[in-house]
């Protein structure tokens, strides 16, 4: 990295399921450094019945840290990212307000939705179309289990929960690949919803919107606090092992990782999916990348 290269700083939300922590990162001609200036615990709460994501904490904690950043930081940040966990979203109306607080993937409400869900699809079927493998959390089960909910009833918009947080910063809803790859709706290859998936979910590819790369520039971020700061929100990889991904420093392509987080994965970059049935009963799962 050259010692003229121009400082700038960005700011990084972190959203495990486990805490919440906000980054402020700087890129100088000596390299990358992070502070972190805000965390918080992200607990489950019981609430009507399901276990919840206290999301309206989570977006005051977000904008606590944000505006430590700011004040932290020697230059006005240049763009903000956010990532989090995977298969959790959030449903929105047609106004642009949550319907209900988001139930969170250790719900009990997906007990007997894998056994539904093969009356409509065989397991090689559904694993060759998505590459997802078979986990009781996933976004489909979740979605199996409430298709004909009045919270389902009043939905206009489904997002995951990066695109949730990106789309209060920025003004527009969006799902990004990487996380849109955890819920066991995508299509393997490209960007697109699997459309038969959705017709046995009820579901319109409309409830859940474009699939926007990582990377995409969102616009300047238009919360009324922050509008003076003209940072741009950037959908980065909103899936949270990605971006680990992403960063691991290395040349050669010939590796495997090791992600600890709230548990630990094991895994390697893969130009294309492993869709055998071997890959299947050994509990592999092709989830997307940065590129």
């Amino acid at each position: 990295m050259s010692s003229q290269q121009k400082r700038f700083s960005c700011i990084a939300v972190d959203m495990g399921a486990g805490s919440i922590r906000v980054m402020l990162g700087v890129v100088d001609g000596e390299g990358i450094s992070f502070t972190e200036v805000h965390r918080i615990s992200n607990e489950i709460v019981e609430h009507d019945g399901h276990d919840r994501w206290e999301i309206e904490n989570i977006v005051r904690e977000i904008r606590v840290g944000i505006s430590k950043a700011i004040d932290l930081s020697e230059d006005p940040p240049a763009s903000i990212g956010v990532d989090s966990w995977g298969v959790d979203y959030v449903l929105l109306d047609e106004h642009g307000e949550l319907v209900e607080t988001p139930v969170a993937y250790r719900d009990g409400r997906t007990e007997g939705m894998q056994e539904k869900w093969r009356t409509l699809m065989p397991d090689m079927e559904t694993f060759r179309k998505t590459g997802i493998n078979f986990y009781i959390f996933n976004t489909l089960f979740q979605l199996l289990s409430s298709r004909e909910s009045t919270a389902m009833k009043r939905t206009s918009r489904i997002l995951f929960i990066p695109g949730y947080i990106n789309f209060l910063l920025s003004g527009r809803a969006f799902n990004e690949l990487t996380i849109s790859s955890t819920s066991q709706l995508l299509a393997v290859k490209g960007n697109q919803w699997d459309q038969e998936i959705l017709q046995n979910l009820n579901l319109s590819e409309e409830l859940l919107g474009e699939v926007i790369p990582p990377g995409t520039r969102l616009g300047q971020v238009s919360l009324p606090e922050f509008k003076d700061s003209r940072m741009e929100s950037i959908a980065v990889c909103g899936h949270d092992t990605a971006c680990v991904v992403a960063a691991i420093p290395v040349e050669n392509p010939n590796y495997a990782f090791i992600s600890a987080g709230t548990w630990c994965l094991v895994g390697v970059e893969s130009d294309q999916p492993l869709l055998s049935e071997e890959a299947l009963s050994l509990g592999l799962t092709n989830e997307r990348g940065y590129n």
